[in-house]
């Protein structure tokens, strides 16, 4: 391998592609703890609707965020390919409620441009970026400003 090809292989991330409204987000892979089968939270009372409750996994809670509201999508009811997917970023732990997970790719920083203008501020907010994956949008989620604003929201 050439020194380039080094350099190429370093700068590429994995994420994890996940469906939410008919639009695809990614979510930085190396801190994604594990994907699991939707479960029913336990409620809380007087949470916001962003968090639908809390789920233990092997003896950890993890609040239930559910993406969509905060990025003001559309709802869905829970199906068979309803997931959550377990992240750890610093030291929040959280499970986000997507509609689907579909794959694991492979992203360079380079391939990720900014954020349209045009977006809602919100929403840019959240945003680490865009790319295109297959010919589609694929909007890359920014974790650290995920945690901000829930830490302001809840």
């Amino acid at each position: 391998m050439n020194q380039n090809e080094v350099e190429v292989l370093a700068e590429i991330q994995e994420y994890l592609v996940v469906n939410l409204a008919d639009e695809h987000y990614a979510i930085p892979g190396i801190a994604v703890r594990e994907v699991m089968r939707w479960q029913t939270p336990t409620s809380v009372p007087g949470a916001p609707a962003i968090m639908p409750g809390l789920i233990s996994q092997r003896g950890v809670i993890f609040p239930v965020i559910d993406l969509r509201l905060i990025l003001g999508l559309t709802l869905n009811l829970a199906t068979r390919a309803t997931r959550l997917v377990l992240v750890e970023h610093d030291v929040t732990r959280m499970a986000l409620l997507v509609d689907t997970v579909v794959d694991l790719v492979p992203l360079t920083a380079k391939s990720i441009a900014p954020p349209p203008a045009a977006l809602d501020a919100q929403r840019v907010r959240l945003l680490a970026g865009v790319t295109t994956l297959e010919g589609a949008t694929l909007a890359v989620l920014n974790l650290g400003a995920l945690v901000a604003v829930l830490h302001e929201t809840l």
